[in-house]
């Protein structure tokens, strides 16, 4: 592994944990801008690469740090927005593989279209958690889980792939 590839990581790691301090809590689930960074690092990483940003935030909050919206520790993988977590995991290496595959030229209509096609990456282990964990019927897993996101979800798939197409533009060092 470079140091190139070792600064990207840690950037984007930082950058998970910043913006899942930028929350707004409704019921059980926070409403973070989290998803915006994950959905960046798919974007912009090498799929391998956006693997191990979220992995290593995932790891850094269940060992304790305080990363997550809520916190950190071991007793996070009894909140019901832990799916959401495992989530993370999936959903940013879907992305960067369908940003290398059918979008090398980094054009926006497309980033927004696999941004829409990775939700089920997000949502199915962060509802099937939610379910799972509250004890929830799926209608209520469903609603307060997916359906309440889904608009602020949109939202920062537009912010989200605006600004990958904008730092793809820049040629930076730090992302090829």
């Amino acid at each position: 592994m470079t140091s190139r590839q070792l600064t990207r990581i840690a950037f984007f790691v930082v950058l998970n944990i910043v913006t899942a301090q930028l929350c707004l809590t409704f019921w059980a689930i926070p409403l973070t801008m989290q998803t915006v960074s994950v959905r960046l690092a798919g974007y912009l990483l090498p799929t391998w690469d956006a693997t191990l940003v979220q992995l290593t935030y995932v790891l850094m909050g269940l060992l304790g740090f305080p990363v997550f919206a809520g916190g950190g520790g071991l007793q996070s993988v009894l909140s019901p927005s832990f799916g959401y977590l495992l989530g993370f995991i999936l959903m940013a290496p879907c992305m960067s593989f369908l940003s290398r595959r059918f979008n090398p030229e980094n054009h926006y209509s497309r980033m927004l279209v696999i941004g829409v096609l990775t939700l089920p990456a997000l949502f199915i282990p962060g509802v099937a958690y939610l379910k799972l964990i509250l004890n929830l019927p799926w209608e209520k897993a469903v609603l307060g889980g997916f359906v309440a996101f889904l608009l602020p979800d949109l939202v920062k798939i537009v912010l989200s792939a605006a600004l990958a197409t904008r730092l793809k533009k820049l040629g930076s060092w730090f992302l090829r």
